[in-house]
């Protein structure tokens, strides 16, 4: 996956001929069917409303990860967009030797579907992957980061923001050295572990049969 700083996919003072080219590009790698076919409605009709919106730059980091509204394209939350956050989060993991991860989710709209997409990715990429069965409060997803002593989090929500939105929280552990000789343990609750042999069905059972495998 080739990295750009955005300006590739906003469509803001674009030449209107250059938006098949653009959505199109976008497209291409987008896993989700649904979206696909939602932007391409769009071209169809000529919703520059709706595309602007859609395509104006990938969203960008914020306060500890991503948020925003759950609409198709580069900038908003979505299959394409949280495949791009882990791959890039793998490719930073890799580059510091950081060897595991775990996985949380909120109950809003997508939540299940990012954070099984995302342990799909990260155990397909080799590493340690643990991740909620079940929603948990973003709390409990950090005390899991000491806990099992993982060398990242991910938490799938949008804390405060409206209904509409959602985000990938990303944290790192400051110190395996800090972690409790003897922590408690995990309330009321069952990690899994996801690894090479089983990201695929885990992705196959909680999805979509529609859903396509993730495009690097």
């Amino acid at each position: 996956m080739s990295a750009d700083n955005g300006s590739t996919f906003k469509i803001s003072g674009t030449d209107l001929s250059k938006l098949n080219e653009i959505v199109n590009e976008w497209c291409k790698t987008d896993p989700d069917p649904d979206s696909v076919k939602t932007l391409q409605n769009y071209l169809t009709s000529k919703n520059t409303a709706a595309l602007s919106k859609s395509f104006n730059g990938l969203l960008e980091f914020g306060t500890a990860g991503l948020r925003g509204p759950l609409i198709p394209g580069p900038s908003g939350m979505n299959l394409a967009v949280v495949q791009r956050a882990a791959a890039a989060i793998c490719a930073f993991m890799k580059d510091r030797s950081l060897k595991s991860v775990v996985i949380g989710m909120d109950a809003r709209h997508g939540s299940a579907e990012f954070a099984k997409l995302s342990a799909q990715i990260f155990a397909g990429s080799g590493f340690q992957t643990w991740i909620f069965p079940d929603v948990c409060p973003t709390p409990l997803l950090a005390f899991a980061v000491n806990y099992l002593a993982a060398d990242v989090g991910i938490m799938i929500t949008a804390s405060h923001n409206p209904a509409i939105d959602n985000g990938y929280k990303v944290y790192l552990l400051v110190s395996k050295a800090k972690r409790p000789p003897k922590p408690p343990t995990l309330p009321n609750t069952s990690l899994l572990l996801v690894d090479e042999s089983n990201c695929g069905n885990l992705l196959l059972t909680l999805l979509p049969n529609s859903m396509s495998t993730p495009a690097f």
